[in-house]
């Protein structure tokens, strides 16, 4: 009885978001073909000048501090991770990190 209750639900439900939706139950008929469009020509968001522009000034050093920051960060919550492991409580879990790209 439940289960013909919930199956009488589920079907109902399933009809009703399909209305909803705008989901048709019958097949597209082969005559149809879909449109097809041209892909969109790749811009950037402020443009093609601010574009260069930015490239222009990527200083390759920065970039190179950043990924040894992020190398460093990721050491530290690896070895956090580690100890916590090893010695399971709640006092490192609730103290403050010490990396710079967290605090």
């Amino acid at each position: 009885m439940f289960f013909t209750i919930g199956f009488v639900g589920m079907v109902v439900l399933c009809l009703g978001l399909g209305i909803a939706l705008g989901l048709s139950p019958e097949m597209p008929s082969p005559a149809k073909q879909p449109e097809v469009r041209a892909p969109a020509p790749r811009s950037a968001f402020f443009g093609p000048e601010v574009a260069a522009a930015i490239e222009a000034t990527r200083d390759p050093q920065a970039v190179a501090l950043a990924l040894a920051l992020l190398e460093r960060h990721v050491r530290q919550e690896q070895v956090a991770v580690e100890s916590f492991i090893l010695r399971p409580s709640l006092a490192p879990l609730r103290s403050r990190t010490s990396s710079p790209l967290v605090n």
